[in-house]
């Protein structure tokens, strides 16, 4: 197994991700979600 550094916000992306490949009923709420703030980690597109 090899080891990557990613930062907090690829991270959470990924996670993001993989989760609505599995499941499309996912749903994000919180603070700067979305692509239009300056620090969003969860694009839209």
């Amino acid at each position: 197994m090899s080891v990557q550094k990613i930062s907090f916000a690829k991270a959470l992306n990924t996670a993001l991700a993989d989760a609505l490949e599995t499941d499309p009923s996912v749903l994000v709420f919180g603070e700067d979600v979305g692509t239009s703030v300056a620090f969003s980690a969860s694009p839209t597109a």
